[in-house]
């Protein structure tokens, strides 16, 4: 969604439809909930974040604070869905 009321003074407001964040919000719970966290919707949830928050910047942004999360996706050794979700700090 664009809001271009500020054009003129050099302002200009993006951001994703409502109803995408709350699908991403609703997903990000039922992890939590679940304490599993797959690589494979880890992938899911990267592709839908990315495209959430760089759709409207031409891609430019919205991509390194996803970085432990691509970490966790691409990380060595046996995985399994049953991976609990990772710990940060």
């Amino acid at each position: 969604m664009s809001d271009l009321s500020d054009f003129k003074s050099g302002s200009v407001e993006m951001r994703p439809k409502p109803g995408r964040v709350g699908k991403i919000v609703s997903c990000l719970r039922e992890i939590i909930r679940s304490d599993k966290f797959p690589s494979g919707l880890c992938s899911t949830v990267c592709g839908k974040v990315e495209y959430s928050t760089s759709s409207g910047a031409s891609g430019r942004c919205g991509r390194a604070p996803l970085s432990a999360l691509r970490m966790w996706q691409h990380r060595k050794g046996p995985r399994n869905d049953d991976d609990p979700i990772f710990q940060i700090g």
